[in-house]
């Protein structure tokens, strides 16, 4: 006889198990009761039976069952393990036979139905963050009596991954709203997130696995941009994304005031940046001061960046009228502002303009319209030459205070009968400009005079002398107090040092710098009136 009952099933038999006695006791209704009985129970068991006969003797009998308890197998436990998103994982069940030895392993994922993998190892060859969760062994053997024996054990297999931002992401408000800014964080641990507005860092936020935002209670327009957001955790670092905020403005100058001062080098090039404040982007007009329409500048308009413009003001070859103050009006649908604009010259003079040249016996006189017109000092001096290329001084300097104003100067000293070339050179801080030479012949000396020619002649030359010595000396006079009133800073003649011809002295030779210098026609009077004599 046999039973085969399943561990843990309550058992109940005769009273002696092998030859070991259990019980003595009358076999009416007598049992062996083994309560939830276990796989160490398995075995062959034995009941006797006696009575006693009325001769004394005794009657004996006894059965044996046999008893194969039956039980499933034992999952071993399984640790929670850690991997980072695409490692090769491979998690081993050790499982221990149950009874029947026969048995089937296979792997089950919480929450997922559709999952399964069979056998005692649980591989991923490239794990990612879904693959996240909490997994179970589960050995299954079938009893020969119906049913089976399960066990499982399960773990948590824990997916490690780095920051994942939303990308993408646009605010759009009116200046002096509120912003909130946000996007979404996923990894595994949790990131640390860190708000960046041009390089400059705005807010921490620890622990981040889900929405970070940051919040500013008024725009302005400065805002307008991108926000950088940048998260870390154990897995990587510094993986961002921006979030976008446009901050509808009206226009306004970058550097505030209300006023900007543009220069034109020597080049005579205006180039002039203005720099704008404004979103969305601006249109620009230019006035002059009486509101007239400019009609010397071009205007151009460059973007920068999202709510930063330039305003471009261009005019080659400018003249003295393109020079001045003007109004730049700027405006978009939010609203406008009115940039006063201040073209100055920061080059070296104009060429001074008219030139006109007449010889004489022995000297020079030199006529010029003055290119000032306001702004820079400048100063201006005459050059002459024989043979136009080698030019030497011949003339102080003379500072030039009014707007076209017409200058005289006189060089004396000059040979006659000969061909000079002349040429004004204008200077200031930034350096010098000359003028086209102009040229003119000088007189021709007589050696011999009838006498009364000599006489007439006489007179004439000394009335004329007397007129034009009282004529220079009050011209002289009042250049001379001029020049010396008003002579350029040191550092100006230094400036141009390199740029002026070396000055002009020989021995039979003297370079006057004053509008009238008679040495050699007073020389030459001597000599005639000795010869007279």
């Amino acid at each position: 006889m046999s039973r085969v009952p399943t561990s843990q099933e309550n058992l109940l038999l005769l009273c002696f198990t092998g030859l070991r006695l259990i019980q003595t006791l009358d076999c009416n209704g007598q049992f062996l009761w083994i309560p939830s009985i276990g796989r160490e129970d398995s075995g062959t068991y034995t009941c006797f039976a006696e009575n006693t006969y009325s001769s004394g003797n005794k009657g004996k009998a006894n059965a044996t069952i046999e008893i194969d308890v039956q039980y499933p197998p034992v999952v071993s436990p399984l640790p929670n393990v850690k991997h980072v998103v695409g490692d090769h994982v491979k998690i081993t069940c050790v499982v221990t036979a149950g009874n029947p030895s026969s048995t089937t392993v296979y792997w089950t994922k919480s929450g997922n139905s559709g999952f399964g993998q069979s056998g005692s190892s649980l591989v991923f060859p490239n794990i990612s963050r879904t693959q996240n969760g909490i997994y179970s062994c589960v050995a299954e053997n079938n009893y020969l009596i119906g049913g089976k024996g399960t066990d499982q054990q399960s773990f948590l297999l824990d997916v490690l991954y780095g920051p994942i931002l939303a990308t993408g992401q646009t605010v759009r408000v009116s200046e002096g709203q509120s912003s909130r800014l946000s996007t979404s964080v996923s990894s595994n641990p949790a990131s640390n997130v860190s708000w960046f507005k041009d390089n400059v860092l705005l807010l921490i936020q620890p622990q981040v696995n889900g929405t970070t935002s940051y919040t500013i209670a008024r725009t302005e327009c400065t805002d307008t941009g991108p926000f950088l957001v940048v998260a870390s955790n154990g897995v990587q670092s510094n993986h961002s994304t921006t979030v976008s905020l446009y901050v509808y403005c009206s226009p306004r100058l970058a550097e505030g005031g209300s006023s900007v001062e543009l220069s034109v080098g020597s080049n005579r090039y205006l180039n002039g940046h203005v720099l704008v404040l404004s979103f969305p982007q601006p249109n620009a007009s230019l006035t002059l001061q009486n509101g007239a329409l400019n009609t010397l500048i071009t205007l151009r308009i460059e973007t920068k960046a999202d709510n930063l413009f330039t305003i471009m003001l261009i005019r080659s070859n400018a003249q003295p009228n393109v020079f001045g103050k003007y109004v730049l009006d700027v405006t978009n649908q939010y609203g406008g502002t009115k940039i006063d604009i201040n073209i100055i010259p920061k080059s070296k003079p104009f060429p001074a303009a008219q030139i006109k040249v007449n010889c004489g016996h022995e000297d020079a006189f030199i006529t010029w319209q003055s290119s000032y017109f306001g702004y820079e000092q400048q100063y201006s001096y005459v050059q002459y030459s024989t043979d136009n290329i080698k030019f030497v001084n011949g003339s102080d300097y003379i500072a030039e205070d009014n707007k076209q104003e017409i200058l005289q100067i006189t060089v004396s000293d000059l040979q006659d009968s000969s061909v000079y070339y002349f040429r004004v050179n204008t200077f200031n801080r930034y350096g010098l400009s000359s003028s086209m030479s102009t040229n003119c012949s000088t007189g021709t000396t007589q050696e011999s005079f009838t006498s009364t020619s000599i006489i007439v002649g006489s007179i004439l030359i000394v009335l004329l002398f007397l007129a034009v010595t009282g004529l220079v000396f009050i011209s002289y006079k009042y250049h001379k107090v001029k020049n010396l009133s008003e002579r350029p800073p040191r550092e100006f003649v230094n400036a141009i040092d390199n740029q002026v011809y070396e000055q002009y002295a020989t021995p039979n030779k003297k370079n006057c710098f004053r509008r009238c210098c008679n040495i050699r026609k007073k020389k030459k009077r001597q000599q005639h009136n000795q010869a007279r004599r």
